[in-house]
């Protein structure tokens, strides 16, 4: 379960497990690619209030390509602005612009787009550079993507985009991104558990998009709980599920926090009573990482942070 906060003995080990992958592994491009590069810190408190106004733009722009409004895509451009298509044609002036979203939303009509901005920053106080990637959800092939790089110029108080560059590219797949947790399959065991030993078998599931994990206690005859990991591909972030056999369920999302990873899950119990908590992973020399939650509420009742729990595959890695 994500959030069992009664009995230290229900801990969720299968999200343990699978979140403290991505210490041990390599993060995937996606991942990287999500994560606001950050500027320095007094560069970046300076820049905040240009940073939000830039991130609505990019919202706006979302929005109007949704409804297929060129004229207002067009005028978030400089009048002499530039956009490069992912076929490599220049577009030159604001008004070429407008007549090349005019003469698609006519053939084809306003799309709903998912745009993440993975980073901006701020060479001076009145240029930024943007990059991210676009995502168009209902066309001829849903799901297309590029990346994209714009110069914004900042003038009078309006930020406007001087230059735009696109190139296509293909998203990887949940089982890509998933391939850095393929060292967890097997099976692993919680230590110093008050009570009975914490088993964990993980599996793959759903062609490889997946992660099934089943876990339960010494002497028990079926599973306790099972958790499925997976890939969201419009936050860019892991995600996991839990269900318990008791009829508590919850989900996680993972964050990287140096040096291993944070989870902030939320659950909900059989009675209907609200729990949430972070996990906290830091790996640990061998085949092994240490686990503790933070921050725990169940209902409106803040509870003491649990102490560390060692996690160990059950046997050597292949």
């Amino acid at each position: 379960m994500q959030v069992k906060m009664v009995k230290l003995s229900q801990v969720a080990l299968a999200v343990l497990v699978l979140a403290v992958s991505a210490i041990a592994q390599p993060t995937p491009q996606a991942a990287v690619q999500a994560s606001p590069k950050s500027e320095p810190a007094s560069r970046a408190a300076k820049h905040a209030e240009d940073e939000k106004s830039l991130r609505t733009q990019a919202e706006e722009y979302a929005s109007a390509f949704e409804r297929g409004d060129a004229a207002s895509i067009s005028n978030m451009w400089t009048k002499e602005g530039s956009l490069t298509d992912t076929k490599g044609r220049l577009f030159k002036g604001r008004d070429a612009i407008a007549r090349l979203y005019q003469a698609y939303f006519t053939q084809f009509g306003g799309q709903p787009m998912e745009i993440a901005i993975a980073s901006l920053k701020f060479p001076s106080d009145n240029i930024a550079i943007e990059e991210g990637t676009a995502r168009l959800r209902q066309t001829a092939t849903p799901g297309s993507s590029s990346r994209y790089l714009v110069v914004h110029v900042k003038d009078s108080g309006q930020w406007l985009m001087s230059a735009v560059v696109e190139t296509a590219c293909a998203l990887p797949s949940s089982h890509e991104c998933l391939k850095d947790l393929s060292w967890l399959i097997g099976d692993w065991t919680a230590k110093g558990v008050p009570g009975k030993a914490l088993h964990l078998k993980a599996n793959w599931a759903g062609s490889g998009n997946f992660i099934h994990c089943l876990y339960q206690e010494d002497g028990s005859a079926r599973a306790s709980a099972t958790q499925i990991i997976g890939w969201n591909p419009v936050s860019q972030k892991f995600v996991s599920w839990y269900f318990d056999q008791d009829g508590g369920f919850g989900q996680g999302t993972w964050v990287k926090d140096t040096p291993g990873w944070r989870v902030d899950a939320r659950a909900i119990e059989p009675d209907g009573t609200t729990c949430s908590a972070t996990y906290v992973f830091k790996p640990l020399p061998g085949d092994s990482f240490s686990w503790r939650s933070i921050k725990r509420k169940l209902g409106g009742s803040q509870l003491p942070n649990t102490p560390e729990i060692i996690i160990e595959r059950d046997q050597p890695h292949k």
